[in-house]
């Protein structure tokens, strides 16, 4: 098999990051239209191919509206933005230093759609379920016995944990709500490397959990949502720790 050689980012690729940036930043406000493409592409320092190929990475997104003999509107990012501006929201709140706040939110976010999966789970969780799920631990387990994997490796071993409990649920619906969730944790370094600083104890906690599945009535949900809480507390804190010891 023969890879592509790796090209350096393209001139519309860098276009189209600039204006996603002075979007989402609020530089650029809903509702606002953009200068001409002729005005675009000269400030830009490149052709109106070029800038239409950037300004067509926008439209698909929905960050940018077109009508014809009016030109280009800024969208309602509110309204219209996905998890796919993610990696650029993250480096804009490192720069502005709200990296911590911005990972608060989205491991609320992963707990509010936790609760949800474990609460069909324990109502209606068959052994085969339980089965998949205690094998997806059993891997996690595997892969942290192995020394100092790469955090990637606890990352997908974590993953498939997820993904045994939300095929129990039998829900398409809630997997397309958390996969986005769980690849936007994966995306942030700095998280997935204080979520994993000791698999030991994610292992205990995917035990335990797993022990509460099988008997779900020894504890209410919110219990288990709670120590789910303190244990994200505990990786922001982390995280916290190792961005300033790097800085």
């Amino acid at each position: 098999m023969k890879f592509e050689r790796i090209e350096k980012q393209s001139a519309s690729a860098v276009c189209a990051s600039a204006l996603r940036r002075a979007i989402l930043s609020g530089e650029m406000k809903a509702g606002q239209r953009l200068p001409p493409e002729r005005r675009l592409a000269e400030e830009f320092g490149v052709n109106r191919l070029t800038l239409r190929a950037a300004l067509a990475q926008l439209l698909a997104v929905g960050l940018i509206t077109v009508k014809q003999g009016s030109g280009y509107t800024v969208g309602d990012v509110a309204r219209v933005g996905g998890l796919d501006l993610l990696p650029e929201i993250v480096d804009m709140a490192r720069e502005q230093d709200e990296l911590t706040r911005l990972v608060s939110d989205l491991l609320n976010v992963r707990r509010s759609l936790a609760s949800s999966v474990l609460g069909r789970l324990a109502q209606g969780g068959s052994e085969e379920d339980f089965e998949r799920i205690a094998k997806a631990v059993d891997e996690f387990e595997r892969v942290a016995s192995q020394g100092s994997p790469l955090v990637h490796a606890f990352v997908e071993a974590d993953f498939n944990i997820v993904a045994a409990m939300v095929d129990g649920i039998n829900s398409p619906i809630m997997r397309m709500c958390i996969n986005p969730v769980l690849l936007a944790v994966a995306q942030i370094g700095e998280l997935a490397g204080a979520m994993y600083v000791d698999p030991k104890d994610n292992l205990a906690g995917h035990r335990l959990l797993l022990s509460w599945l099988r008997q779900p009535n020894l504890a209410p949900l919110q219990t288990i949502i709670d120590e789910l809480a303190k244990r994200d507390e505990q990786t922001i804190a982390r995280m916290r720790a190792m961005t300033k010891e790097l800085s």
